[in-house]
């Protein structure tokens, strides 16, 4: 494995295990569904195509969400340019911003 693809792979797993952490402390309050979840625009791991979230960070908080048994969708997330979404996390409860650059 080369040191661009070996640095991605770190990149992703501690992506991952702050995702996880993230839906384990506290969140249980309050359902996922009716929470405003948030990312930039940052290709390979969160873009809009075809008018849905893609990407690696996308799939992997669909993967968490679901094993939280809170699942979300697609169509729960949000891409922002960055200055709004921060502004919506900063200003407002309830919104999650994640997988930002």
């Amino acid at each position: 494995m080369n040191a661009i693809a070996s640095f991605f792979s770190l990149q992703l797993k501690v992506l991952g295990v702050m995702v996880l952490m993230t839906l384990s402390q506290g969140l249980h309050a309050q359902a996922l569904k009716s929470l405003s979840i948030l990312t930039e625009s940052y290709p390979p791991y969160n873009f809009q195509d075809g008018g849905q979230p893609q990407g690696i960070a996308v799939d992997l908080l669909l993967a968490a969400s679901a094993a939280s048994n809170d699942a979300v969708s697609r169509s729960d997330m949000k891409v922002l340019p960055w200055p709004r979404a921060y502004k919506m996390a900063t200003d407002g409860p309830g919104v999650v911003l994640f997988a930002t650059t």
